[in-house]
């Protein structure tokens, strides 16, 4: 069988910290792998890259935003890089100041030239404990302790498939390189460099003091790192694999857009009338000169819009609107397509195509995919959340009737009652899931149903024999169909999984309703049993 390179084939995320030097490790790998195999440097929410990019890259690389308790995607693999977070904040502050003007970056240069004079603090989202804002949510939610974040940050840290340190930049590309299978770059190019910072031994004692008090926890995160780092066992010469000389892979460039020019038609460029920044909702204007060898039968002109993804949002032509050029003559011609920007906030090409209507069937002319490029910006004073703005309302009143009756009995008010659990059980292998047979008994004057969104639930607690808690939430059973009527009782089996080691233990059995109470804790009497766990 012959041997044939292929492109990159894994799935990998960079998740770039901002001042790491991120971009230049985008270009390398974009050098090495080929930019259709690799992203340009993105922004935005983890689940979000994964769906809009992942099917057309193998490596996404970006400023990366995680929801609370996202996790990694154990599809992918990871790699990051910390830098000294004293010296990643000069980095930043200095690169909006020194890099960009105010036209750029209207209001966060001047707050970042304030942020240097006086104490003013406008900047926390940007220069305060970015690191452990960052990691502490990916299996967290945030809201923990400082000990606890930190904590949470190191452990989802040592998940990532390479983590490197900045001031060790060699070693990081060393890793990076064999992750996947290309040689280490010689020299990492710079790109987005600060033109002009001090080091942060030269920022006056009080600016330092500063960003020392915002960056508390990043910097004992880092710390935690740096460690973490030197911790890992060095793999000598004779164990080491030897470096990869040459790539593994063929790079992969994008797929060129379509293409298509006859002599019977010359196409110039086009212009916006508008310019390349449009608002929300405006009239857009393209314009251009055109140039017909011949005469033509009947004329079809049409325009098509894609967004960054390279998705079609909008096509049209002559023939779609109702209108007809029929018998034109050669000669030069300017072309005029006018469009409400309806669109959502981003980038987006205009391609334009050309073709002459025949009875025997239509003959394509001219065909770009994309000829010029325009951004569409956010509906001025519209506050809402996604990338569409939508006409939207919301009403708000009291429910009637047997509606308002309902939807109060779905909460759980009354909790009096009773889970009857058999005297004993055999022995329970270690990890196993098996069914108890139980009996719930409701003493209370409301039934116990629940709905799709607050459940009733029957559930357990494992403890030791000193009563300590061992597991809190235990597997969900939903209760029989219809919940258990007041003052009736109802049997069930629910499920159980022993815990994985051997021993003695308490089992507590209980009800539970998501998101409001475990019933014990509002009067309900538990069932408990003596349980034997046995390895298998």
């Amino acid at each position: 069988m012959s041997f044939r390179k292929k492109a990159f084939p894994g799935r990998l995320i960079f998740d770039h910290l901002p001042k790491t030097a991120g971009q230049a490790i985008n270009a390398w790998m974009v050098e090495e792998l080929g930019a259709g195999c690799v992203t340009t440097n993105l922004i935005g929410d983890h689940s979000d890259l994964i769906c809009q990019y992942g099917g057309l890259y193998s490596v996404i690389s970006a400023h990366v935003g995680f929801k609370d308790g996202e996790g990694l995607d154990p599809r992918y693999q990871y790699m990051t890089l910390f830098r000294d977070p004293v010296d990643r904040v000069v980095s930043w502050l200095f690169f909006v100041i020194n890099n960009h003007d105010d036209v750029q970056l209207p209001g966060l240069r001047q707050a970042a030239i304030q942020f240097l004079q006086e104490e003013e603090n406008s900047l926390a989202d940007y220069v305060e404990n970015a690191y452990v804002k960052h990691f502490c949510g990916i299996e967290g939610n945030g809201a923990e302790s400082d000990d606890q974040k930190i904590a949470n940050s190191l452990a989802v840290i040592k998940k990532y498939d390479v983590v490197g340190l900045y001031d060790d930049m060699p070693q990081f590309l060393a890793e990076a390189a064999a992750l996947i299978g290309v040689p280490e770059p010689k020299k990492l190019g710079k790109v987005n460099v600060t033109t002009q910072r001090p080091q942060v031994d030269e920022i006056t004692p009080a600016l330092r003091e500063r960003i020392i008090a915002l960056n508390s926890l990043d910097i004992r995160l880092f710390e935690e790192v740096v460690a973490w780092k030197k911790s890992l066992p060095q793999k000598s010469s004779s164990t080491s694999v030897p470096p990869i000389t040459e790539s593994l892979w063929t790079k992969r460039e994008p797929l060129p857009g379509r293409a298509l020019t006859t002599t019977d038609v010359v196409v110039a460029a086009p212009s916006l009338r508008e310019g390349f920044s449009i608002a929300h909702g405006q009239l857009v204007t393209l314009e251009m000169d055109i140039f017909l060898a011949r005469e033509i039968h009947d004329l079809e002109m049409g325009i098509h819009i894609f967004d960054v993804h390279r998705r079609l949002v909008f096509g049209i032509n002559n023939t779609l609107l109702g209108q007809s050029h029929r018998a034109v003559s050669g000669g030069a011609y300017q072309v005029s397509h006018h469009i409400i920007a309806n669109l959502p906030a981003g980038r987006y090409t205009a391609g334009f195509a050309f073709a002459e209507r025949l009875p025997e069937g239509v003959k394509e002319l001219f065909w770009r995919d994309a000829m010029c490029e325009f951004e569409v910006s956010r509906p001025a004073g519209k506050i809402f959340a996604g990338n569409v703005c939508l006409p939207a309302g919301i009403s708000f009143r009291p429910a009637l009737g047997a509606t308002a009756r309902a939807l109060a009995e779905i909460v759980v008010t009354q909790h009096a009652g009773c889970l009857l659990a058999p005297q004993s059980l055999p022995p329970l292998t270690a990890g196993a899931v098996t069914s108890i047979d139980i009996e719930v008994r409701n003493h209370s004057d409301q039934a116990w149903v629940g709905d799709d969104f607050r459940p009733i639930s029957l559930s357990y607690h494992w403890l030791n024999t000193s009563g300590e808690e061992v597991l809190f939430d235990g597997l969900r059973t939903a209760l029989p169909a219809g919940g258990i009527a007041a003052h009736t009782s109802r049997h069930a089996s629910m499920q159980v999984q022993a815990p994985l080691e051997a021993g003695a233990y308490i089992l507590v059995l209980t009800l539970v309703q998501e998101g409001i109470a475990w019933f014990e804790s509002k009067g309900f009497e538990m069932g408990q049993l003596s349980i034997e766990v046995v390895h298998a």
